[in-house]
């Protein structure tokens, strides 16, 4: 049985990205940019990684965390705005 360890990747990553969804839904969340901002590059970087090793499933899961973790970024980096909504 061949196994196709992309296809794997690709699950494992969109699992992961699930679970940032209450953050981004919720308006009263806060989580501190020098939190979010190194874990968004970081997760881009891999995505570029995975591409270039030819695993263009798991790159693109990747990405949707990065692009995720980047509206984490913009949108619940601000604890003034979490405290009052």
């Amino acid at each position: 049985m061949d196994i196709s360890w992309d296809l794997i990747l690709m699950a494992a990553t969109m699992a992961l990205n699930v679970f940032i969804l209450p953050t981004l839904l919720s308006a009263r969340s806060y989580v501190p940019r020098t939190t979010s901002g190194p874990f968004a590059m970081a997760i881009a970087v891999i995505a570029l990684a995975l591409l270039q090793l030819g695993n263009p499933l798991g790159a693109a899961a990747n990405a949707a965390g990065a692009v995720l973790w980047g509206v984490v970024f913009a949108l619940r980096g601000d604890r003034d705005h979490a405290l009052h909504s």
